[in-house]
């Protein structure tokens, strides 16, 4: 049974008995403890210390693992970026190899090199309004050309087949032609020259 300790009762022993009992009768007494439950101090502290060692290890343990999958994260992410370029870079060779073909191909067709590099960029792109307004423009530009060169070879009046260099009036080769050279002369030139002139 634990002991009571007196001295944390003032003057106990001045008391006269009866104030003694009375006084004992009192006093909070507290319930004696079970200390097998318990460990002593140091006991407690070299387990919290033996813990905290553990604890540091597994950090260390946990961090050099996490350090580990932090670079093969970054090597992974390294190579995407590394083929994610390459892809950019052959898709760039791609689209630059169909353009040429695209206006070389176009330029056989006669387009002039300028309209060909835009409706061949058109075509790459897939904007289609763009190419169906370049069409119309070659198209235009050809029926022109067409037509100036049918208009070249058209005979001119009078049988006149267009050559360069021909800019004799026909009436007045038909007179020369009638009268020989001395058709300048006189009135009767003026006068089948007015007829062929009407």
């Amino acid at each position: 049974m634990a002991q009571f300790d007196t001295s944390t009762i003032e003057n106990f022993d001045a008391m006269t008995a009866e104030e003694k009992l009375d006084a004992l009768l009192k006093a909070d007494i507290p319930e004696q403890v079970d200390m097998s439950k318990y460990i002593l101090k140091a006991q407690f502290d070299q387990k919290v210390s033996d813990l905290n060692s553990q604890n540091k290890k597994l950090k260390d343990q946990m961090n050099a693992e996490q350090q580990k999958k932090v670079e093969e994260d970054e090597a992974k992410a390294a190579e995407a970026q590394k083929f994610a370029d390459l892809e950019s870079k052959y898709q760039e060779l791609l689209k630059n190899s169909t353009l040429k073909e695209h206006t070389i191909s176009l330029t056989g067709l006669g387009f002039d090199e300028k309209l060909a590099g835009e409706t061949a960029n058109a075509i790459v792109d897939g904007d289609a309004s763009k190419l169906f307004a370049n069409m119309k423009k070659f198209l235009e530009n050809y029926r022109k050309a067409v037509e100036k060169e049918l208009m070249d070879k058209t005979p001119g009046p009078g049988g006149n087949a267009g050559k360069a260099g021909d800019d004799e009036d026909p009436a007045v080769k038909k007179a020369k032609a009638l009268f020989g050279n001395n058709a300048g002369t006189g009135k009767t030139y003026s006068d089948v020259l007015a007829h062929y002139k009407k």
